[in-house]
């Protein structure tokens, strides 16, 4: 039986996943949405079940969003990611686009229409 095609949703604040999921579901009900507020185990969960798409916050305790997709590329995981997070940072933005494997980055919060817009151009890394 093959698995559902499947998004995972990364955020420690567990209001704004909730949101953020809403948000998801509405535009993607046909996919399958897990969510995680520990980076470290929604990386365990990754190197098993390859989602299609990763939404990821950057500041999270214990293992944040950098030191996530670091993770992703040590161990050569290349899942499309779309950053999802309220950092004004230029340089953590610039680090971003090191990653060939992520795709975008949105400005929290998520709203139906970035997230419609992100995905019509996950082609590139473009910034919402």
């Amino acid at each position: 039986m093959k698995r559902k095609k499947h998004f995972v949703l990364i955020d420690d604040d567990i209001m704004t996943s909730r949101i953020h999921q809403s948000i998801i579901r509405k535009q993607h009900a046909e996919k399958e949405l897990v969510l995680f507020e520990h980076a470290g185990i929604a990386f365990d969960y990754i190197r098993h079940n390859l989602p299609d798409l990763i939404f990821l916050d950057l500041h999270m305790p214990i293992v944040d969003g950098l030191q996530f997709l670091k993770l992703m590329d040590d161990h050569k995981i290349c899942a499309d990611v779309i950053v999802v997070s309220s950092s004004t940072d230029p340089d953590e933005r610039s680090l971003l686009k090191s990653y060939d494997f992520v795709r975008g980055f949105i400005t929290k919060p998520l709203t139906a229409e970035k997230l419609k817009m992100m995905l019509e151009r996950t082609e590139k890394y473009s910034e919402i």
